[in-house]
């Protein structure tokens, strides 16, 4: 029986993914294995709602299910993905799994061999073009291939008698979206750079945009160079200097692993390719990679302009259709750029007869409604199939690799499209429109078959049937309001857990502990305004989201603690009411996500505290 894996990439549309994906499906081919690939888009606003609707792609598979797991961390650039990613792994994964580019302890590794190709980029600034001043903008801190690539820098500058200071390194995120705060942080040192070198193409893509800007001539002023040789690089009037690595191979040498693990072949933790530095262009050295290039560039400004061009088309044809059926045949007749061979459209189940308040989640049963397919063309479905296995089994049993997109909008999972392609390289850009207007008018005509129902549903899913606060999904909401609304005060974030719920359920009953929970709701209530918000998150996990200063929220973090303490002074019961407090200031570089998690770690230090107290 073929071993079936899965594959988390994001933006498999994207030049390094696309080249994992040819590798992955050479290793398909040459291993006999069956691969389900999970990606998204990418986030390229703050809408906390659409970040939810990227991340929930990889909810969609049950990793029960499959014999192993191959996971590109330094793709899922998503806030939080990666993190969410991981704990679901801990939690349903008993296959080998196997990283690629990241190296994690608990996992098998594919790496790229980072220190001697970046060594010679350093080396080659300061041999070739005597420089001395050389900065470095790094990756994303806590990634191996980012600590691996800085110490090759510092090894080198310092082999040379060359200063490293605090100033002259700045840690980005491996994306575009960091390039005048790295400017702003060298500005601080007492040297101007005389070259820029980055732990990636897009980090200094990034940086060549904002020099240029700052009419700053490359390489003329500032030699410049990046990581991994993708095609943005290489359309640059002078081609970025780079270094090429050997994506394709990473995907084989991770497959391989795991068919080797799972034929008991004994495997090494960890191996690794070699990556070749293309030193020309941006460094300062002559580049004569042009012709083809253009041709590139050429084509690129064509697909560019059609995609526009496709997505004005489409919006307006959309406009006009009434039923979900009406917008599928409207999508089909523009999905035929995208390269694939079909492409499955899976919706959730109606939850008419479901908790409403998991309208952000997929549902355990799905809906096959369409297949685009280039043979076929519309071919209308209604089957009706179990989440976990992705396809019905007539359509399954035939695919051997699969790529899943998820359908999400305004933080409502629709569902997913699950394709296969003739020509992957056609997937571009141009898809994320076409998929985002495709989402956002299936959410439209499901607002407009059942408006009264949809309005009375959205109110009760924002509340917590128990405590009358706001749920998860509430809070969603509620967060990206508030994120549109911060002012010179800021937001806080409150984490708040009820201490010994288990032991008042064990000892007097579960309706008892509703009246805990209840009671401990009550003073989380009193303090909501327009400014504060509260919800219940988890059986005795609840969140406070304070539009306020450090003081406005520590007023309300002590009227908890107040309110809990006049209770067990007058409280007619046998236990007492008790709960972990913590909170954190949001820090717009960082994230909610990230705030969130902080304030969870405080609160876990007050109860691990108290634990220890008792013992």
């Amino acid at each position: 029986m073929q071993k079936r894996l899965a594959l988390f990439a994001g933006e498999l549309f994207m030049d390094y993914q696309s080249r994992l994906y040819e590798g992955i499906k050479e290793a398909v081919a040459e291993y006999g294995v069956k691969i389900d690939i999970f990606t998204n888009y990418g986030v390229y606003a703050t809408n906390y709602l659409h970040t939810r609707g990227e991340i929930n792609v990889i909810t969609i598979p049950n990793l029960e299910r499959y014999d192993g797991v191959i996971i590109a961390p330094d793709t899922l650039t998503v806030d939080g993905m990666y993190e969410e990613l991981h704990e679901k792994i801990q939690q349903e994964c008993f296959c080998p799994i196997v990283c690629i580019r990241a190296e994690k302890e608990e996992y098998y590794n594919v790496l790229v061999d980072d220190s001697v190709s970046m060594e010679q980029i350093v080396e080659h600034f300061i041999v070739k073009h005597g420089l001395k001043k050389i900065f470095y903008m790094s990756g994303t801190q806590g990634m191996t291939d980012a600590k691996i690539r800085l110490d090759a820098y510092k090894n080198v500058m310092k082999r040379h008698g060359l200063p490293v200071r605090k100033s002259m390194i700045y840690h980005g995120n491996y994306w575009t979206t960091k390039a005048k705060q790295c400017l702003e942080w060298f500005a601080e040192d007492k040297d101007q750079p005389e070259a820029i070198v980055c732990a990636n193409d897009y980090m200094a893509l990034s940086l060549y945009r904002e020099l240029s800007e700052r009419g700053v001539a490359i390489p003329e002023d500032i030699k410049l160079s990046g990581y991994d040789n993708i095609v943005e690089g290489q359309l640059l009037d002078k081609r970025l200097a780079s270094a090429e690595v050997p994506v394709e191979e990473l995907a084989r040498k991770a497959v391989k692993m795991l068919t080797d693990i799972l034929s008991k072949k004994k495997v090494p933790r960890t191996v690794s390719v070699s990556a070749l530095p293309i030193m020309e262009g941006t460094c300062g050295c002559h580049s004569e990679y042009k012709q083809k290039i253009n041709e590139r560039a050429y084509e690129g400004l064509n697909y560019l302009k059609d995609s526009v061009h496709t997505q004005l088309a489409l919006s307006g044809a959309l406009e006009n259709c009434e039923t979900v059926e009406d917008v599928l045949n409207e999508a089909f007749l523009y999905s035929k750029t995208f390269g694939h061979k079909e492409m499955y459209v899976c919706l959730c189940e109606d939850r008419e007869d479901e908790d409403v308040a998991n309208l952000g989640d997929y549902t355990e049963k799905m809906r096959l409604v369409a297949i685009f397919s280039k043979a076929d063309g519309y071919v209308k479905c209604d089957e009706r199939f179990d989440r976990v296995e992705i396809l019905p089994d007539r359509y399954k049993d035939k695919i051997s690799l699969l790529s899943i997109f998820p359908l999400h909008f305004r933080g409502h999972c629709m569902g997913y499209l699950a394709l296969t392609f003739e020509d992957m390289s056609r997937l571009k850009e141009g898809f994320i429109l076409w998929s985002s207007a495709l989402s956002n008018y299936l959410d439209k005509i499901k607002m407009y078959e059942k408006n009264k129902e949809l309005l009375r549903y959205r109110e009760e899913s924002n509340m917590d049937s128990l405590t009358g606060l706001m749920n998860r999904r509430g809070l969603d909401l509620y967060i990206q309001k508030a994120l549109d609304k911060i002012d010179e005060h800021g937001l806080h974030v409150v984490s708040v857990d009820m201490d010994g719920l288990k032991y008042i359920n064990d000892n007097f009953g579960h309706a008892e502990g509703d009246v805990a929970i209840k009671e401990l709701s009550k003073y989380l209530k009193s303090v909501q305004n327009d400014r504060v918000g509260a919800a219940r998150t988890g059986g005795d996990e609840f969140l406070i989201i304070v539009l306020g200063n450090e003081d406005d929220t520590k007023k309300i973090c002590k009227y908890i603690r107040g309110k809990i303490t006049k209770f067990n002074t007058v409280r007619n019961k046998e236990y007492e009411l008790s709960a972990s407090i913590g909170y954190e200031k949001f820090d717009p570089m960082e994230g909610i996500v990230a705030c969130i998690n902080k304030a969870d770690e405080k609160m876990y230090v007050e109860k691990s505290g108290k634990k220890n107290a008792r013992k």
